[in-house]
């Protein structure tokens, strides 16, 4: 990962989610706050990313709640 990565390197984007195929907008901000914690490019829109937290098991590492 690059550390040298400015608040004007990233752009809002245009995505396609995985599960439910509906485009939504992945905002520079998120991007931004993904980036810093090391996270890749979401694959999912923000309501399948809430359905998929709340339905998985847990201790599977992802927060509930």
């Amino acid at each position: 990962m690059t550390t040298d990565l400015r608040k004007d390197d990233f752009h809002d984007k245009e995505l396609t989610c995985v599960d439910c195929k509906a485009t939504f907008i992945f905002s520079a901000g998120e991007q931004r706050f993904w980036w810093s914690k090391g996270l890749i490019e979401t694959k999912r829109c923000p309501p399948c990313r809430q359905h998929r937290r709340a339905t998985l098991p847990p201790g599977n590492g992802v927060r509930h709640g």
